[in-house]
């Protein structure tokens, strides 16, 4: 059942007539696609070059397809898994320095001591 009322042109749904309640899709519509439109889902036309949901309640909103929100989500939890990652990566790069600044100091330490003893003993002979 294809709403012939519009046209086969990729023109957006007007937003009165989403306002209004006059939602393009009704739960037994099929898009030119063939695909049942059922309430509270997306469905994208070609004829009306745009996605509509046809919330609960019975009103229409423009919407994304619930996949693109989803990989949306997915895409930015990702992006901060990653952003996470990196500042381990640079903590432990300080740590790493940190352990080298260490070392060098007792390194440091030991030619010290190294030189006292060299001292000490010049000064028995």
């Amino acid at each position: 059942m294809f709403l012939s009322a519009h046209s086969s042109s990729k023109e957006p749904v007007p937003k009165a007539a989403l306002q209004m309640g006059g939602c393009p899709f009704q739960e037994a519509d099929v898009t030119s696609q063939g695909h049942s439109v059922i309430p509270g889902t997306t469905a994208e036309a070609s004829t009306l070059g745009k996605a509509c949901v046809q919330a609960y309640d019975g009103s229409c909103q423009d919407a994304e397809s619930p996949f693109v929100v989803e990989e949306k989500k997915e895409e930015e939890e990702e992006e901060e898994e990653e952003e996470e990652e990196e500042e381990e990566e640079k903590e432990k790069e300080k740590e790493k320095e940190k352990e080298k600044e260490k070392e060098k100091e007792k390194e440091k330490e030991k030619e010290k001591e190294k030189e006292k003893k060299k001292e000490e003993e010049k000064k028995k002979k």
